[in-house]
C-alpha cells in the first residue's frame, strides 16, 4: 500500500513538472515577435555579356530618286584644266635663251590629268594657256588673258611701276614668269612682287589627223594640223586669246 501511494506521488510531481514546461514553451512561442530586417549586403559584380545574336534580315531597298538635269555637251576632242599656282611655288630664275629669264613652275602633270604637254605638242595638239593674277596690286582689269601676256603693276606710285611677264614653255613643262626690263625681255623678278596667286586654265585640243584614226608621220606634218585646228577656229570668227570664246566654240565645259 504504501509502495503504491509513494508511485501515485512520483507520477503527479512528475505531471506537474511536463505542465509547467509546457506552459513556459506557450509562453515563449507566444510572446516572441520578428526582429528588424537587417542592412542590404552590396551588389555582387555583374557577370559577362552574352554573345552577340544573329544580325536581322536587311530591309527592302528605297525607292530611287529623280533622275537630274542632263549637263551640258562636251566635246571628246577638247579637254580643259583649271588650277592656281601660289607666289611661294616659283623656282628659282632660270635663263633660257636669247638673254631672257623666267621663274619656272613646273607643271605638275596630276592637275592635267597626267599629259605631258610637249609631247602632245610634238604630236600636233593645239595647247592654249590662259592665266588671271589675283592680287591688289595688279593694275589691269582682271580678266582672262591668253599666254604669253604681260600685267603692268602700278601699285599706287608711278615711281615703282613695273611689268610682269609670264609664259607657257612647252618644251620644258612649265609655266614662266619675270620682270619685263626696257629692251622688252624677261628677266629675273624678285619674290616680293609676283602677284599672290595666278589662276591658270589650259585648253588642249586633239589633232584632226589623230580624231580621224591617222597618225601625223613628222613634226612638219604635226605643225599643219595645228595650223588646220587654228584656221577652223578663226574661220568661225573666234578670237583664240578670248578664252570664253574659245570654250564655246568648242562646247566644252568651263
Amino acid at each position: 500500500m504504501k509502495k503504491l501511494n509513494k508511485k501515485n506521488n512520483i507520477m503527479k510531481k512528475l505531471n506537474k513538472k511536463i505542465g509547467s514546461l509546457l506552459m513556459i514553451g506557450f509562453l515563449i512561442l507566444s510572446c516572441s515577435k520578428d526582429g528588424a530586417n537587417g542592412v542590404d549586403g552590396k551588389n555582387g559584380i555583374d557577370g559577362k555579356n552574352g554573345i552577340d545574336g544573329v544580325d536581322g534580315i536587311d530591309g527592302i531597298d528605297g525607292v530611287d530618286g529623280t533622275v537630274g538635269p542632263q549637263g551640258e555637251t562636251g566635246n571628246a576632242n577638247v579637254s580643259t584644266f583649271s588650277f592656281s599656282i601660289y607666289y611661294q611655288n616659283w623656282g628659282t630664275a632660270t635663263n633660257i635663251g636669247g638673254n631672257e629669264y623666267y621663274r619656272p613652275w613646273v607643271i605638275d602633270p596630276s592637275v592635267i590629268n597626267n599629259m605631258n604637254i610637249a609631247s602632245l605638242f610634238n604630236e600636233g595638239w593645239l595647247i592654249l594657256a590662259y592665266a588671271k593674277m589675283r592680287d591688289t596690286t595688279i593694275s589691269t582689269n582682271y580678266f582672262w588673258k591668253s599666254l604669253p601676256n604681260t600685267w603692268f603693276v602700278n601699285n599706287a606710285n608711278p615711281q615703282n611701276a613695273y611689268t610682269v611677264k609670264m609664259r607657257l614653255i612647252i618644251e620644258r613643262n612649265q609655266f614662266g614668269i619675270g620682270l619685263l626690263d626696257a629692251n622688252n625681255l624677261s628677266g629675273n623678278i624678285a619674290a616680293e612682287k609676283i602677284p599672290r596667286k595666278i589662276e591658270v586654265k589650259m585648253i588642249f585640243i586633239k589633232p584632226f589627223l589623230n580624231v580621224s584614226g591617222k597618225s601625223a608621220t613628222s613634226l612638219k606634218a604635226n605643225e599643219i594640223e595645228r595650223e588646220k585646228i587654228l584656221a577652223q577656229i578663226e574661220a568661225a570668227g573666234v578670237n583664240v586669246n578670248d578664252y570664253d570664246a574659245t570654250m564655246a566654240y568648242f562646247n566644252a565645259l568651263r
